[in-house]
């Protein structure tokens, strides 16, 4: 009986200093992560503009963000950009950049109908 205890107590710990491995989130993060920004290339200005769950605050019309490094989970954020425009709530799937893209610019191009039309291209 003994060594059956002695035997779970060893499991026991290895369980405990071994748990995380392999439990981390998912991430799309590194040091040489995709960096993404916004465009407002629309004739209004939007507030409080969020991609991927990352804030990038408000957009006036011609506005450019500074790039963030993308830090998607895709188990917690949602692969979204969100934002208001004249007291209206707008949102739009976006393309997931690839991996190897170091630069990547999302634009809104325009807000009608209360629909958001988005572009996207890989930067230089």
């Amino acid at each position: 009986m003994s060594l059956v205890r002695i035997c779970n107590f060893f499991l026991f710990l290895f369980f405990c200093q071994n748990q995380n491995l392999g439990c981390e989130k998912p991430r799309i993060q590194n040091s040489e992560n995709t960096q993404i920004r916004v465009i407002n290339n629309s004739n209004h200005g939007v507030t409080r503009v969020s991609l991927f769950s990352m804030s990038f605050g408000d957009v006036m019309p011609n506005d450019t963000t500074e790039y963030k490094e993308l830090d998607y989970n895709p188990l917690q954020d949602d692969p979204l950009i969100y934002c208001i425009s004249s007291e209206e709530n707008f949102a739009r799937y976006l393309k997931i950049p690839d991996k190897q893209v170091k630069k990547y610019t999302y634009v809104i191009d325009s807000l009608v109908n209360r629909i958001i039309y988005i572009s996207s291209k890989a930067d230089k």
